[in-house]
């Protein structure tokens, strides 16, 4: 079975660290790069010939606005799938992202090797 790949966007370097940690103990998964800049993330993921399987994207970049950079990733690229993740609570979230294009939502507290691999699943199901 090939391996998924996902690539971590997250302005924090704990987080990104965090997020690269689950991806190596998640069977089948590999990290396919980490950004800490969206519009470095943004650049990057316009121009690579093949998206990862999974783009996990933080929703408060800095600078930058997460939802808003998925929005225009999606529009762009409407093979890529992209989960959006942050501290905030799904039920706070939802609003903001809605239609923004992303897959799915993981709570920072709950990423795990679990949440992760049901995130890609659910990400590359057809739309």
């Amino acid at each position: 079975m090939a391996s998924l790949t996902v690539f971590v966007v997250d302005d924090q370097a704990v987080f990104r660290d965090a997020a690269t940690a689950v991806i190596d103990a998640t069977d089948g998964v590999i990290g396919a790069g980490v950004s800490g800049d969206g519009s470095e993330a943004l650049a990057h993921l316009l121009d690579v010939a093949v998206l990862p399987d999974l783009i996990l994207m933080d929703v408060h970049l800095g600078d930058n606005d997460g939802i808003a950079l998925t929005k225009t990733l999606v529009e762009a690229r409407p093979d890529a799938r992209v989960v959006l993740f942050s501290t905030m609570s799904a039920e706070d979230l939802s609003v903001a992202a809605q239609g923004c294009g992303a897959t799915g939502y993981i709570p920072k507290a709950q990423l795990s090797p679990t949440t992760l691999r049901s995130s890609l699943f659910e990400a590359n199901e057809p739309r």
